[in-house]
């Protein structure tokens, strides 16, 4: 599994769970609302 793979399932992961927001996904996988919101959508 690449970086981008295990990026995209923590994202899912992290936006399940609701005490988090968004930014703070975002800062903690170092990665920008576009592509979480692309993340998620997969």
């Amino acid at each position: 599994m690449d970086s981008d793979e295990t990026k995209v399932v923590l994202a899912k992961k992290l936006h399940a769970d609701k005490s988090l927001g968004i930014d703070d996904v975002c800062n903690t996988l170092r990665i920008s609302r576009s592509t979480f919101y692309r993340y998620v959508r997969l």
